[in-house]
This record gives C-alpha cells, structure tokens and sequence, in this order.
C-alpha cells in the first residue's frame, strides 16, 4: 500500500531543516533550540480557530 506523503509536510520539514542549518552556522547549540521552539509554538498555538 503506497502512503502519500502531504506536500505541505514535506516542505514545512525542509523548511525546518534548513533553519536549524542556518542556526548551526551562526551557533551550533541553536540548531536544536530554533526548531524547537518553532514545533513548541506549533503544537500550542496552531489549533486555535477562530
């Protein structure tokens, strides 16, 4: 059985990697607050709705 992977997953995960490369690059030990923070704010703000 073939699963689909959603496009929007996908790019939020690239997009997530590419920033804590960005932030390895300025301070290695930020490479793991930044998506951190970023999967923290998700996980308590995104399922509000208006």
């Amino acid at each position: 059985m073939k699963r689909k992977v959603d496009l929007n997953l996908a790019v939020f995960i690239l997009g997530l990697f590419s920033f804590a490369v960005g932030l390895y690059q300025i301070y290695p030990p930020a490479a793991w607050i930044g998506p951190g923070m970023v999967l923290m704010s998700i996980s308590l703000f995104g399922d509000q709705k208006q």
